[in-house]
């Protein structure tokens, strides 16, 4: 029979033909809902359906046709139910369906029933197949919709329950596996822990974010961020019992041993999760977990009381020594600070874990409470807080306040409040004269004070974070660098900050910010064409782009604090923002919306192409032999020698190594070869190896990179590749006053004549050359080779560059 979905009138009669076809009326089926396109696809998996039964089912019953019929009609109408219980967008809960579906799985699962199979096992088992078959968002909608009928009169139905348990379970496997690669990063942390306090925590806290990605995969993305997070916290504990529940005893260590530096909060948390997953039975996590908490009590105990042992053994300051307990400050610093984190940890963690302070503890803080607080009530004891850190400064006066002294906190808040001061004022000396240039119009002098003023802004910012300042994201920098600029436009009298209002609000400086701000948009972004450049070319741009308007609109701000009116705007002749970035940068927009960077340092793909040429001439010896006349050196050096230009530098300065003009050529040549030789400590092996690097060859990784699309040289218009030209190569060679040799490799390519545009792909040859000006076009690199004394070479200081390339009249 072949049903054809067509708008026939048949007339009277039930049968008819059409397209020479005989043709039978029947009753329209209604559209199939998702239940039915689901139970479809447990119809279609029949094969998938034997195998499981072949795994779950003994022989006999395997071959039980009713076994398999009640199997296949299992499958089906766990398939409708699943599609009438779904709840997501364009799908509504039908719950007259499952209503109905539900009535009647009972008697569908009797053939497997009645054979032995539980009826919570074989709808467990259907509904697998059919979740492995969903997509995320279906597993979703499904789960929304089970939530819904679980929390009505459905609450405790068997085969809803059944369903959940087999979402659950599905979980459970893939968020085990999920979770071992994540786990091993944690275990690893452990071993850093001593110098990195709290790592192995932050490690293992990407696990949860791994649990909460596959319980998003099954299904359960729509649950409240709350709930979600204990069946996260679920999930870890199944992927840790997991690894607990093992022979090997490396493993079961390695496991334990991070259990047991996990911080006292997550040990809480973990201990008190009550939510399991497919309501598994974990028992190994929670015994570690609970011996975890134990061992940490005994040794925050210890450590506090070593801690504030010894503070006890600090003498109070005798009559030859003033200083008493401060006479090494720093010591003192550092064994307050430990005995005040010690005591708050210990506090936490009997807080969190319901356990009792030891009273023994609590007596020798109360002794150490007393003696600080005698000792520190002297202000004369504390002369000695200028030779502490930032952070030893602060390290100090937060133990104090965590073991409850509060005598010498007035002097040392007032010595931290000095040092922020200082902070800003040095950064306000460096950055003074550019704002006073910026006032007269000197542009470059005011963008080079800015920029040196960075690094003072850089020491400020750390002093106030030592000093306790909690930098969680980027308004708290600007908050601070706001405060810098603030306090620096805070020495000028009102002409110079009036002056600089009328700058500011230009039309010449908003060119100029914006042009700054589009330059480095396009070289941080990674839309720009040329990938090969040093990423503090853009930051430092979008720095100074920021700076002037932080500029700007902290002069408007001092402006209303004197009282005094806003100057109309007003910029003494022309700026052209483009050539002011391209003077003081380097760096100049093409016309396709790349950029063009003339000078810095290259970027990664540079480096690593220099880098992996030289590792290649040091793996290949053969390739760069012996000269016949002079062994002590590579011929490829004896090549070189009277082309390029050679230096050596030594304690008598610097100096030629080689005169290729000299009368005794082979005279000439032995004693650079002596000089090499007596700067390489007579170490043979070492002048051997550095005359196989100190040739043309070392600048093939660097002569490769620049004819890629991605190159750093390039024309006006973008357009990547290399100088042709008069070239010159030098080589310096020094010692590194370790038994091994620096060599300092330039090339330079002046007075050029043409561009050689590199090839736009792989399959695409050189392109046509370029005439240039010969009198504006010109390219240098530079990059330091260090050969150690062991033998081993590395780039030691990377490549380094600058170029200008103009297309003739």
């Amino acid at each position: 029979m072949h049903g054809i979905a067509l708008r026939h009138d048949f007339q009277q009669s039930p049968v008819g033909s059409l397209a020479g076809r005989g043709v039978q009326q029947a009753q329209a089926q209604a559209p199939r809902s998702l239940g039915r396109v689901l139970s479809d696809v447990g119809r279609g998996i029949q094969g998938l359906a034997s195998r499981a039964l072949n795994a779950v089912t003994p022989h006999g019953v395997r071959a039980d046709s009713k076994f398999r019929a009640g199997l296949k009609e299992t499958g089906a109408q766990v398939g409708e139910l699943l599609g009438a219980l779904s709840h997501g967008k364009g799908h509504q809960v039908d719950g007259a369906a499952a209503q109905r579906v539900l009535r009647g799985l009972g008697a569908a699962a009797e053939p497997l029933t009645s054979r032995g199979l539980p009826y919570g096992k074989a709808i467990e088992q259907r509904a697998a197949v059919h979740l492995a078959n969903m997509t995320p968002a279906q597993r979703q909608a499904l789960h929304t919709g089970l939530a819904m009928a679980q929390n009505s009169a459905l609450k405790d139905d068997p085969t809803l329950a059944a369903v959940r348990r087999a979402m659950e379970q599905r979980a459970v496997e893939q968020g085990v596996p999920a979770l071992q690669q994540g786990l091993d990063l944690a275990i690893a942390m452990v071993a850093q822990e001593a110098q990195d306090k709290g790592v192995t925590g932050r490690a293992f806290d990407e696990l949860y974010n791994t649990a909460r990605e596959v319980l998003t995969a099954q299904g359960f993305g729509g649950l409240p961020a709350s709930e979600l997070k204990h069946l996260q916290r679920a999930l870890v504990l199944q992927a840790l019992d997991q690894r607990l529940d093992t022979d090997d005893m490396p493993s079961f260590i390695a496991t334990a041993t991070l259990i047991n530096q996990l911080p006292s909060r997550e040990l809480h948390a973990l201990m008190h999760e009550e939510r399991t997953l497919a309501g598994a039975d974990i028992f190994n996590a929670p015994t570690a977990v609970m011996g975890a908490i134990g061992r940490r009590a005994d040794v925050l105990e210890q450590q506090l009381g070593a801690s504030l042992g010894a503070l006890l053994a600090r003498s109070s300051p005798a009559e030859d020594d003033p200083a008493g307990i401060l006479h090494a400050p720093q010591s003192f610093a550092r064994d307050v600070a430990d005995a005040g984190q010690a005591l708050a940890d210990l506090r936490q963690h009997c807080e969190l874990h319901d356990m009792h302070f030891p009273p023994a503890l609590a007596e020798a803080h109360a002794r150490t409470l007393d003696h600080l607080e005698r000792y520190l009530d002297n202000p004369t004891h504390l002369a000695q807080l200028p030779e502490l850190s930032a952070g030893q400064l602060h390290g100090m006066q937060r133990g104090l306040q965590q073991i409850g002294v509060e005598a010498g906190q007035a002097e040392m808040t007032a010595d931290a409040a000095r040092r922020r001061e200082a902070a800003l004022d040095d950064h306000a000396q460096v950055l003074a004269p550019g704002l006073q240039a910026l006032a007269h119009g000197h542009l470059p002098q005011a963008l080079d004070a800015l920029a040196g003023a960075q690094a003072r802004a850089d020491a400020a910012l750390s002093v106030h974070m030592a000093l306790g300042l909690k930098v969680e994201g980027a308004d708290e920098i600007m908050d601070l660098r706001d405060r810098l600029i603030g306090h620096a436009l805070g020495r000028l009298d009102d002409a110079a900050l009036q002056a600089l209002s009328a700058r500011l609000h230009s039309p010449q400086a908003e060119a100029l910010m914006d042009a700054l701000g589009e330059a480095a948009s396009a070289l941080l972004s990674g839309g720009s064409s040329l990938q090969d450049v040093d990423e503090d070319a853009g930051r430092a741009l979008y720095t100074r782009s920021t700076d002037l308007m932080l500029l700007r609109s902290q002069v408007d701000s001092q402006l209303q604090q004197r009282g005094l009116a806003a100057p109309p705007p007003a910029w003494a002749g022309e700026l052209d923002a483009a050539q002011v970035i391209r003077a003081q940068y380097g760096v100049a927009m093409n016309p396709g919306g790349g950029v063009n960077v003339h000078a810095g340092r290259a970027g990664p793909a540079m480096q690593e192409a220099v880098q992996g040429n030289i590792e290649g001439m040091v793996a290949r010896p053969d390739s760069l032999p012996r000269h016949a006349q002079f062994p002590q050196v590579s011929s490829a050096f004896m090549a070189d020698l009277p082309r390029a230009r050679y230096a050596i530098t030594d304690a008598g300065g610097s100096r030629p190594l080689f005169d290729p003009q000299a009368p005794d050529r082979d005279g000439a040549t032995r004693s650079a070869i002596a000089q090499l030789q007596q700067l390489a400590g007579g170490n043979d092996e070492l002048v051997l190896l550095a005359s196989r690097l100190a040739h043309q060859g070392s600048l093939a990784g660097l002569q490769e990179a620049l004819l890629t699309p991605q190159g750093l040289l390039r024309l006006p218009d973008g357009t990547p590749g290399r100088l042709m030209g008069t070239e010159r190569v030098d080589y310096g060679f020094a010692s590194d006053g370790e038994g091994g040799l620096l060599l300092r490799v330039n090339y330079d390519v002046q007075d050029a004549t043409h561009f050689l545009p590199a090839p736009r792909s792989a399959s695409e040859g050189i392109g046509s050359p370029v005439e240039l000006d010969a009198q504006r076009s010109n390219s240098q690199f530079n990059f330091t080779l260090h050969i150690g004394a062991d033998l081993s070479v590395r780039v030691s200081e990377p490549v380094q560059y600058r170029y200008d390339a103009q297309r003739a009249a």
